[in-house]
């Protein structure tokens, strides 16, 4: 168990780094004040991940019972990968990172202003990829309904490989692909 399931984490003052990974008894997290990184690997029966008003980075990696993420104001970085359950990422203003690769029941990308790196590869049910002002880096390799990559203003890098359908990518000068 971890101290959210045994409420230890009450009694901590300034706690300003969270990690709960592998509690397979968590359901939910609490809304915790002053916690700015949340790490929950492996927590197989997450369900619900309360809004935490000044968290910055949430990694939930391989929570499989997860279907959304909340709408946390502020958060700069997301890695969410091998959610599978997963259905819903909200548009979070500055969000800069996704990290959402293998969410197998993912269907949308949400345009997300200031969003600057996107990782969706092996997002298998993901259809496309919006145009997103000021992405810089895009890997979606293994997307196998992807059809086309739009032509992204400012886009840098792209990793595409394994994206069967893919029948249109972006032509933009200085751009480094990887098919």
């Amino acid at each position: 168990m971890c101290i959210i399931c045994t409420g230890e984490y009450k009694t901590i003052k300034n706690m300003t780094v969270l990690d709960c990974s592998e509690c397979e008894t968590l359901t939910k997290i609490p809304v915790i004040r002053g916690l700015k990184k949340l790490i929950c690997l492996g927590c197989t029966n997450l369900v619900e991940i309360s809004v935490i008003p000044g968290l910055k980075e949430l990694n939930c990696t391989e929570c499989k019972s997860l279907t959304e993420i909340p709408n946390i104001p502020g958060l700069k970085d997301l890695i969410c990968h091998w959610c599978t359950s997963l259905t819903v990422i909200p548009i979070i203003p500055g969000l800069e990172g996704i990290d959402c690769s293998a969410c197998v029941s993912l269907t949308v990308i949400p345009v997300i202003p200031g969003l600057q790196n996107l990782c969706c590869y092996n997002c298998t049910k993901l259809k496309a990829i919006p145009n997103i002002p000021g992405l810089q880096i895009l890997i979606c390799h293994g997307c196998k309904r992807l059809t086309e990559i739009p032509n992204i203003l400012g886009l840098k890098k792209l990793i595409c490989n394994h994206c069967k359908r893919l029948t249109s990518i972006p032509n933009i000068p200085g751009l480094q692909i990887t098919l």
